[in-house]
């Protein structure tokens, strides 16, 4: 129930608190090329019930700014979707080249990180700003002062 669990957070949090939330990026632009172009047959990321709530950029932008949260910085993690654009790598149709594009994410993502935490973050900043990672996160503040 993520109104009712921000919301208690809203209670809690001291004025100078930062609320720090990652969640998948669901239904993103991507994957919704992904599906259009038939490089996944269906839904991977869709898994009730162990997962209810969807989020993606957009969405937890609004959601987090109608609950009286600030946006204070926003960023995604490497999109694994990105080898779904190939069928060399595409692991939705070949579950056997999954590791394999795991692999090679987790290497691009050492290398983007080897020029420094700024250039690396600003890479991170890029992607939730195209819509794009496959986690994304926001650190926020409320923009309500408790008496």
């Amino acid at each position: 129930e993520p109104e009712v669990l921000i919301n208690k957070i809203k209670q809690i949090i001291k004025p100078d608190g930062v609320l720090i939330i990652t969640v998948p990026n669901d239904y993103s632009a991507m994957q919704k090329k992904i599906i259009e172009l038939n490089y996944s047959k269906n839904e991977y990321w869709f898994a009730p019930p162990d997962h209810l709530h969807y989020f993606n950029v957009d969405s937890l932008e609004a959601f987090v700014t109608d609950h009286g949260f600030e946006i204070v910085d926003s960023f995604g993690d490497f999109p694994i979707e990105m080898f779904l654009f190939h069928e060399g790598s595409n692991y939705a149709h070949d579950a056997s080249k999954g590791k394999s594009a795991h692999n090679a994410r987790i290497t691009l993502d050492l290398l983007l990180a080897e020029r420094g935490i700024k250039p690396y973050h600003n890479f991170c900043q890029s992607m939730t700003a195209c819509g794009i990672g496959r986690n994304v996160t926001v650190l926020l503040k409320s923009t309500s002062i408790k008496a």
